[in-house]
């Protein structure tokens, strides 16, 4: 059942999101909900840059301070 189920959400390219926050064609409502993520006990959230947290605006770092970061790289040769 559903009950049962957990649930990984991921959106890529967020930095588009600060950007329609800047050009008023959207707002930080998604953030918020993204915060919101915490006292949802199932369902998380994985969210896709290319810019560390702290880059993608001023609405990030204030409303996502549990977030975990990992940075990713290029895969050499042999890892890949």
């Amino acid at each position: 059942s559903l009950i049962d189920r957990r649930v990984l959400v991921i959106a890529d390219e967020v930095e588009r999101v600060q950007d329609g926050i800047d050009q008023s064609w959207c707002s930080s409502d998604f953030i918020d909900f993204l915060r919101a993520g915490d006292s949802l006990k199932r369902i998380r959230f994985l969210l896709l840059t290319a810019y560390p947290l702290h880059r993608l605006g001023r609405y990030w770092g204030d409303r996502l301070i549990s977030a975990t970061v990992r940075g990713l790289s290029y895969l050499d040769e042999t890892s890949a």
